[in-house]
Parts: structure tokens; sequence; C-alpha cells
């Protein structure tokens, strides 16, 4: 029983150490102050060594008579029962080493089995780890993808600001090129105006040199006419300036203000003309960079019959674009007008046709009891204004529409008229 119970604990002990040695091999982090229990053979154990608890153990070894007395000298028959007795002893010796040696092979493959158990359980938390592991890399590769795309989007982003930047760069680069000394253009503009005059249409012209303020062409600048949307230029500045500079302008009211200027949009207009005071407004503007030609809508509804010239036009927007505090953003939002308004009409005549230019178009019937259709805008070294107007052929109420007056000859003529004289004002370099 000794025995069994000594080889029982050298088993365990092997299982203890086989354990210890797979865990170490797997974790890699055995530190050198940690000794690992020596291994126990099997021979070992037969000798009656083992290990428990870290401690070497000798079993005590079976020997018959061990540390009995000699016995006397035996006569034959004593001899003979002695040899019977020995031989039994010997037998049942042999089947109690028999059962222990199947006995320690029973306790040696439940070892080995619980050894290749706890390996199957290692293997299995590896396993685990490279399960957890591939789920971590399918993770990040998730997250890689998605940090690609997001790449990919701020890339095709990139791309379109950069577009939008050589578009401002190709017109700036258009504005400069006009840039040059202005030629005295006043006989040609003079024989546009009379050109158109010659087909009902009347014209104020004001050029003028964008550096000095110097006016270097003035045909007719003082008649009074009905703004139509030149207005929406009152109205941005007005906004802008009761709040104190562009700085505090709330973003979103920047850009419905932009959009009123490049779309010529009359809703947004009608909203800050009704919300802002209407003639008050008006009022404020000629007061505020002395337009002494400027005056309020004779019907207060009507924004599109504010009175203007050509003279406080031109100066209007010189003083605009001379300040700081506003020129960058008018030159922006002037620059960027759109070939067709928000209300469909084709805006690409007058100064809006001409390379490397800003500008602010108006068009409409029949307040103040004329068709009225103007342009006005900058170069790099210029301003100019031209404002139009002509009896209407047909009733206001068949132009009522953009598309109408589109289709309308009267409107035409006068869209033509506009562009020669622009084009007579502004010559190609």
């Amino acid at each position: 029983m000794r025995l069994r119970a000594a080889l029982s604990v050298a088993a365990g002990s092997v299982l203890v150490v086989a354990v210890a040695v797979v865990t170490t091999a797997v974790r890699s982090e055995a530190k050198e102050s940690t000794r690992t229990p020596t291994a126990v053979s099997l021979a070992q154990v037969a000798s009656g060594v083992g290990v428990a608890a870290g401690r070497t153990v000798t079993v005590p070894a079976l020997a018959a008579g061990s540390g009995a007395p000699s016995p006397a000298a035996p006569n034959s028959a004593e001899l003979e029962a002695a040899a019977s007795s020995s031989a039994a002893l010997e037998s049942a010796s042999a089947s109690r080493a028999a059962a222990s040696s199947a006995a320690a092979r029973s306790d040696a493959s439940s070892s080995s089995a619980a050894v290749a158990s706890s390996s199957r359980a290692v293997a299995s938390g590896a396993a685990a780890s490279s399960a957890a592991a591939s789920s971590a890399a399918a993770s990040a590769a998730s997250r890689a993808a998605a940090s690609s795309a997001a790449a990919s989007a701020a890339s095709s982003s990139a791309a379109a600001s950069s577009a939008a930047a050589s578009r401002a760069s190709e017109r700036r680069a258009s504005a400069s090129a006009l840039a040059h000394p202005a030629p005295d253009t006043s006989n040609e503009v003079q024989e546009a105006v009379d050109q158109a005059a010659d087909e009902g249409i009347t014209q104020s012209v004001v050029v003028m040199n964008r550096q000095t303020g110097s006016v270097t062409t003035s045909i007719d600048a003082d008649r009074d006419v009905p703004s139509m949307s030149l207005v929406k230029l009152f109205l941005a500045a007005d906004v802008i300036d009761q709040a104190g500079g562009i700085e505090n302008v709330a973003p979103d009211t920047l850009s419905q203000l932009r959009q009123m200027i490049v779309a010529s949009d009359d809703s947004i207009a009608q909203e800050f003309y009704d919300d802002d005071g209407r003639a008050a407004i008006i009022t404020r503007m000629a007061a505020r960079y002395d337009l002494d030609e400027t005056s309020p809508s004779p019907e207060p509804r009507y924004w599109g019959d504010v009175q203007i010239s050509a003279h406080d036009q031109a100066s209007f927007l010189y003083q605009l674009l001379s300040d700081s505090r506003t020129s960058s953003w008018f030159t922006e939002a002037m620059e960027g007008s759109l070939d067709t308004g928000a209300d469909g009409f084709d805006q690409n005549f007058g100064v809006n046709a001409i390379p490397g230019t800003g500008s602010k178009q108006g068009w409409g019937c029949c307040l103040g009891g004329v068709m009225a259709i103007h342009t006005m805008g900058f170069t790099a070294n210029q301003i100019i204004v031209v404002l139009s107007t002509a009896a209407n052929d047909v009733s206001y109420t068949k132009l009522a529409t953009a598309r109408e007056l589109t289709d309308d000859p009267g409107a035409q003529a006068l869209v033509a008229g506009l562009t020669r004289t622009v084009r007579a004002a502004l010559p190609p370099s």
C-alpha cells in the first residue's frame, strides 16, 4: 500500500510537471526565480524515489527480515521448509510486484491521459487565442477599410475643392489679363449707345477707373431708372452693415445673401426687403454711400422699382470694392454670377458675358411703365454700369415670367444692346 501511495504521488507529480512545462512553453514567461520541479521517471519511482511538493522523497524499500536478528543454523527439514517457505514468499513477492507494476502502469497511463488532456486544453486555449487574434485582425482590417473609404472620400472632397480653386484661379488669371491701362473707349461706347437709341432703347453708361475712382466715360449717367435686381446689392450691403461687419453675420445668412446675388433669387430678396424695413433700407444705403440719385420705390411693396442712376451705382460698387471689410466678399459673390438666374432667365449677357469679370444683372417689366434690363460689374481695373430701358410692345401681363421675357423681341434687343455696349467699353486685350 505504501508503494502504491508513493507511485500515485510520483504520477501526480509527473502531471504537475508536464502541465507546468506546457504552460511555460505557451506563455514563455518563466521567471528565473521559479524552479520547475524535477521530472521523475518510472525507474526512479520503482527504486523508491519520488517528488512531492517540490521535495525529493525516498519510498522505503520492502526487505525481508530487515532489522531482524540472525537465526541459528537450520537442519535439513528446516532447510526444506525454509526453501518451501522462501519459494512461497518469492511467489507472493512476484505477485505483489506484478500488481504494483500494473498499478504503476495504470497510474502512469492516467497521468499521460491527464497530460494529454492538459495539452489539449492548452491547445484549445491557443486556438481560442488564435481565433481572437483572427477576429481582432478582421476588425482591424474592417477599420482599415473604413479608414481607406474615409480617405477616399476626403480625397474626392479635396479634388472637388481643388477643382473649385482651379476655376477661381482661372477667373483671377482672366481678370489679371485685363489689368492693363484701360484705353479710352468713350467714342466706341457712344457709338454703341447711339445704335441702341436707333432701336428705341435708352442707355445710361458709366465707366470708371477702379484704382482711382475717376470716371472715364459718362453718358446720361444721372437718369433715374427702376433698379430691378441691381437692388439686391443694396440688400446684401445693408445686412452686413447693420451687423457691424461680415464677421458678425451668421453663415446661413451669408449663404442666402450670396445666393441672392449669384442666382438673382427673388424670393430671398423679398424676405430681406420685407424684414429689414423696405424703404428704410434704401434710405440707409443712400446715406451710408452718399448716393444722391437713389431713392425708395414709389410703391414700397416693389423693391424692383427702387430708383437708381448709373452714376450712383458706379460710385456704390467702387466703394464696396475699395473697402477691405467688404471687398473680398462682394468680389467673390459677383464673380460667381451664374449663367442662368433662379427664375430661369439667361444671365449670360452684358458684363457677365465677358471672361474674367464679376457682375450683377437686372431684368423685368413693367415697373415705371418700361421694360428694364441692366448690367453692372468690374474687371481688374475698371467698373462699368449700363442701364437700359425701352417701351414694352406688349402688355405686361404677357411679360410676367422669365420665359415670356426671354422670348420677347423687345427684351432680346435690350440684351443684345447691353452686350454690345459693354464690349465697346471693354475691348479684348
